[in-house]
């Protein structure tokens, strides 16, 4: 995916409040089916999450069906860049009051969202991005509000604009042209998260990149911490007053918890953090208001949180004894039992360490989670051993079993030696390019055509054993050589241009990504029908050559089985360059979620598994991805790990790193 930065530099936006706003504007013709496909994509997360979030979760253990309306979203003061710091905790952020406020000519779409961690700056967030996609749906010049992470593998030299198209094509696969031209049209709003969570080096880059942004005049709204940025209104979010917490508890009915807790000071600083109130009202039964004793800090309060729900997952996912008559899978059996499941306290907390991103896609898994040389030479021979039987497969049904198993030989020796390093390219595009697709013929394919060619002709012709001979061999080797490269180059480019064509015109500039293992999934569907695309046009030509061909020119016929050999030989080559690269993205993911389940780490249906974790309420599931809870959940769960791995230490109330 070439990303590259916009040269419209220095052309100012037209006002954001004439695009919300009565006055419509002329803009580009932007592909409308695209717009709908990505808001679409937009409405599903906020539904998601704001159905899977702590306050909704809070509402239905006290047996109500969602959180109530009126209840107001967290306490801050809106500040404009050049007003004195605020004295005052703010008044009660609620749904109205953000949506004007946001809507008013004074803050131009740019928003930064501050607080610290657990005030719920990403309730907001999403807030904000429920109210912009109603607004997109009925007015066809509002941009249509995006929720991207910053914590989401950004680096230092990798920031702005380059990043958000990135990051478009990643999580909403927005085709990177069309995001390019989106963002520099101002028709796709940022609402960037995860700004504590991006080491202060990438904040530096960041922040070099939005000020001249926000300058001319682009919306964007960005949740975390920091020094001004040149954002034109800032709103500043503080802990619950008890007031206000009286009334939220009030609501939820529960008054007598509220009258415990206010009574004891440490108690009542702990649960003004909204996300503390959240998870202490989870855990009444195990931590009741009247409880002798109680968290002391907000680390503690996460730690019991977490033990109780995974306790409560392990008693969900406790493992079934085996059939009657079956002995249980063994250490040494080549299949992994997919009913099996790790112990949850085993399995997320580990998954949490090796994922310290807020989104967590399962077809991103990279083979640096393997531990060990072990590990790496079983992901080797099992990658290898698939890729090639794909690989022989093809060529075998198409051209014979001695080519399928010369290609399974070739194939499998090409992964082991040299692409079990290679990282699972999970966001290369389903088809090649077609410089890349004629180099893969021309060079991978070919050349191991034209060196068996030219050491047949070499063989051949030193029989003679003069140097006379083995010139002439050289050379006739040499011409055999570039004869088969032409002949099998030039229709294989035109048939590999025509199928690069049609995809360009057939294929969706927004390609949503919409149930777990999405990417894994379209590849494989991809590579298979294409397959199926190609065997039906090899059966037809076969067909058409022994059956047709007799009747039409008689002369042709001896000549056939060369013909058909040829052409064969083309159609194999061009669906393995088609495919190839999807083939091996999933031989890649399968071979390492393979090898991580056997070494013990990892349940082999891990989106089953997950799933009991979301009704754990320690992750949420948001279309083709996950994501923990919370960010402070996420680095607890990782802590765990660390301890784990290391039993000297047992400190497991030590403070995390604040966001």
């Amino acid at each position: 995916m070439g990303r590259r930065e916009s040269g419209r530099q220095g052309e100012p936006l037209k006002s954001w409040a004439s695009r919300v706003g009565m006055v419509r504007l002329p803009t580009e013709d932007l592909p409308p089916s695209s717009r709908r496909r990505l808001m679409a994509a937009v409405a599903a997360e906020v539904q998601d999450r704001q159905q899977q979030s702590l306050p909704v979760a809070v509402a239905q253990a006290q047996g109500l069906p969602m959180m109530l309306p009126d209840v107001p979203l967290g306490r801050g003061c809106w500040a404009m860049p050049e007003d004195p710091p605020s004295l005052t905790t703010g008044e009660p952020i609620d749904r109205v009051a953000l949506r004007d406020r946001f809507s008013h000519p004074t803050t131009a779409g740019q928003l930064r969202i501050a607080g610290a961690a657990g005030l719920g700056k990403t309730t907001i967030l999403v807030e904000l991005a429920d109210h912009l996609g109603q607004q997109a749906e009925v007015n066809d010049q509002a941009p249509v509000p995006v929720l991207l992470h910053l914590s989401a593998k950004v680096e230092a030299e990798d920031s702005g604009l380059a990043w958000l198209v990135g990051a478009l094509w990643h999580k909403y696969g927005v085709d990177p042209n069309l995001a390019e031209r989106w963002l520099v049209n101002g028709e796709v709003l940022p609402l960037l998260d995860g700004w504590d969570e991006i080491t202060p080096s990438v904040q530096a880059a960041w922040a070099a990149w939005l000020q001249p942004w926000l300058a001319l005049g682009y919306p964007l709204v960005l949740a975390g911490q920091g020094d001004d940025l040149g954002f034109r209104t800032v709103l500043t979010l503080h802990p619950l007053p008890e007031d206000q917490l009286a009334a939220i508890l009030g609501s939820l009915g529960q008054e007598d918890w509220w009258r415990a807790v206010s009574c004891q000071p440490e108690r009542l600083a702990l649960v003004r953090n909204p996300l503390c109130l959240g998870l202490a009202l989870l855990l009444q039964e195990q931590m009741p208001a009247t409880a002798p004793t109680w968290p002391t800090s907000e680390e503690s309060l996460i730690d019991c949180f977490i033990d109780q729900q995974l306790r409560q997952m392990s008693a969900i996912q406790a493992p079934l004894p085996p059939p009657l008559g079956r002995k249980p899978a063994g250490r040494w059996s080549l299949l992994p039992s997919l009913a099996a499941a790790k112990p949850p306290h085993q399995w997320l907390p580990w998954l949490a360490q090796q994922h310290p991103y807020d989104e967590l896609w399962l077809e991103a898994m990279q083979p640096h989670l393997l531990q060990g040389s072990s590990q790496r030479w079983q992901y080797r021979l099992w990658g290898g051993l698939l890729f090639g039987l794909a690989g022989g497969s093809l060529f075998g049904v198409l051209i014979g079993p001695f080519s399928g198993l010369l290609a399974f030989a070739v194939i499998t020796l090409m992964f082991v030696l040299v692409r079990s390093r290679d990282a699972i390219n999970t966001n290369a595009d389903l088809y090649p390019d077609l410089p890349t697709f004629l180099r893969f013929i021309a060079v991978r394919q070919i050349n191991f055509i034209v060196l068996i060619s030219t050491a047949t002709g070499i063989g051949v012709l030193l029989s003679s054993q003069s140097w006379i001979g083995f010139g002439v061999g050289l050379l006739m080797g040499l011409v055999v050589g570039l004869a088969v490269r032409l002949m099998v180059l030039l229709p294989s480019g035109l048939l590999g241009g025509l199928i690069y064509g049609l995809s360009q015109i057939l294929g969706d500039e927004v390609a949503l990504r919409q149930r777990p293992n999405h990417g894994i999934w379209v590849r494989l569907e991809h590579s298979l029908g294409l397959t199926a695309l190609f065997l039906w046009l090899w059966i037809v030509l076969k067909a058409g050559v022994e059956e047709v061909l007799p009747w039409i020119a008689p002369s042709l016929v001896p000549h056939r089985f060369p013909a058909m050999a040829l052409a064969t030989l083309i159609l194999a080559l061009v669906l393995w360059a088609t495919i190839f690269q999807n083939v091996l993205i999933c031989v890649q993911h399968v071979a390492l979620r393979l090898v991580l389940h056997r070494s013990g780490v990892m349940p082999w249906n891990l989106a089953q598994a997950l799933e009991t974790a979301q009704a754990a309420h320690l992750v949420q599931h948001l279309a083709g991805h996950y994501r923990f809870l919370h960010p402070q959940v996420r680095e607890r769960l990782a802590l765990k790990a660390v301890l784990e791995a290391s039993p000297q230490s047992n400190n497991l109330n030590r403070p995390s790193r604040k966001s």
